[in-house]
């Protein structure tokens, strides 16, 4: 698994507010500025699932695990995934899952791109981060 989390900066934000928001995501890393035109964007690389883990605890603590789950397969073209998260929402500490084809939040999202060599390891990618589960309870397969 690869993956990349990356948010836009737009003029009428402050960089270290966005920069926050991503390292609450995926704390301890360094963010990589990128360029554009008329935005910047910061950007996270990883190569491990266990960066991820916060995120993992965060969907699990708040029992968002189905929606997640649903995102993600939702979002597979074979090779990648990605989930989008509100920007403001991961500022404070929080997660709050964006369908990015029915909405937009106002300062837009933190995604996360996930990449996978094979189908194999993305669907053991999506059981680690968001476990089957029955009635509201995980279940083993």
């Amino acid at each position: 698994m690869h993956a990349v989390v990356r948010g836009k900066v737009y003029p009428t934000e402050a960089q270290e507010r966005v920069e926050q928001a991503i390292r609450n995501i995926v704390a301890g890393s360094k963010c990589t500025e990128v360029r554009y035109d008329t935005y910047l964007e910061l950007q996270v690389s990883l190569n491990e699932a266990s960066s991820l883990e916060w995120l993992r605890q965060r969907i699990h603590d708040l029992r968002i695990i189905d929606a997640t789950r649903v995102r993600l397969q939702s979002n597979w073209d074979g090779i990648e995934s990605h989930l989008c998260l509100d920007k403001q929402a991961a500022f404070l500490e929080r997660i709050r899952v964006i369908d990015d084809s029915e909405e937009t939040p106002p300062l837009g999202f933190i995604e996360i791109v996930l990449g996978f060599d094979t189908p194999t390891e993305f669907h053991t990618f999506v059981s680690w981060l968001t476990p089957r589960t029955e009635k509201g309870r995980m279940v083993e397969r």
